[in-house]
């Protein structure tokens, strides 16, 4: 009769431990699908960002690009026209200088 009890008694707790089992098995199943909908979620979102900083870096260095270009383009502007500058400051110098002579030549045959 005590082992019957016994027997029952053990066979209960088996029960409830395989419901016990099962029930954390089940919790364990559903924590490890959120963990990886929530890694995939970030994965996602750090993708998306990646990207976009790809093209933010893409147009910027396009950007920079255009923008040497310019700036190269200006200074070889500004080298010419100085180079334009110094050749008529020359070219005023030498007129200058003939006038001066030819002026000085002119006076002195007055006086």
């Amino acid at each position: 009769m005590e082992t019957k009890r016994l027997k029952d008694e053990v066979e209960r707790y088996q029960i409830k431990l395989k419901d016990m089992i099962q029930e954390n098995s089940k919790k364990i199943h559903e924590e490890k699908m959120m963990v990886e909908r929530k890694y995939r979620q970030e994965l996602d979102h750090l993708n998306n960002e990646m990207s976009q900083e790809i093209d933010t870096l893409t147009r910027t260095r396009l950007d920079l690009e255009r923008q040497k270009r310019i700036e190269l383009d200006l200074r070889r502007e500004i080298q010419q026209k100085s180079a334009s500058i110094e050749d008529m400051r020359q070219e005023m110098q030498i007129k200058f200088s003939k006038f001066r002579v030819l002026f000085c030549g002119n006076l002195q045959k007055i006086i």
